[in-house]
């Protein structure tokens, strides 16, 4: 394809996503905020949803886009938006019973005996290093989305890690010792 051609499909490209955004923003939004209950969360979705509008248009400008299309984009990014609150929530609500238990100095069960060790292990952690450890194995970020977040190269965040989970260890160990 010549580059007059490619840029024309562009454009067409283009043309297609600006007229479909006119046309279906308001319904797709309306649909958006009825089910978040947040203006702020209902855009993300709204701006996600035509974001792959967008790259599906790119990689096929055959596609059948339309605003029912729309919908169930949306639908699906609101149903994993959902289920990240509620792993979130889960996640929070658990975090803060060990750390309550662990302030408390008694754990109530043998499993939160062991949280209790796996939480005084992470305190003595330099904060950097427990940073890292947090989102890779507790939220479960990949090494890159670690060094993202710390504004660290992979390589450092590899060679943090590999510290943290070391120092760790030798941590969880001695507190698991008999006193």
């Amino acid at each position: 394809m010549g580059s007059s051609a490619a840029g024309a499909a562009t454009r067409s490209c283009a043309d297609t996503l600006e007229r479909m955004f006119a046309q279906s923003f308001d319904r797709v939004f309306r649909f958006c905020l009825s089910r978040t209950r947040s203006v702020t969360r209902a855009e993300d979705v709204v701006s996600e949803t035509f974001a792959d509008a967008a790259r599906t248009s790119e990689r096929d400008p055959e596609a059948p886009l339309g605003e029912e299309w729309l919908i169930a984009v949306a639908r699906r990014r609101i149903i994993d938006m959902w289920r990240r609150d509620e792993r979130e929530r889960r996640r929070v609500t658990r975090l803060t019973s060990l750390r309550e238990s662990f302030e408390a100095g008694q754990p109530a069960n043998s499993h939160d005996e062991r949280d209790h060790v796996v939480l005084a292990a992470l305190d003595e952690l330099p904060e950097r290093q427990r940073v890292a450890l947090v989102l890779r194995h507790v939220d479960g970020y990949s090494v890159e989305r670690v060094a993202d977040t710390l504004d660290v190269s992979y390589r450092a965040a590899e060679s943090l890690l590999s510290r943290a989970r070391r120092n760790f260890s030798e941590l969880y160990r001695a507190e698991m010792r008999p006193s």
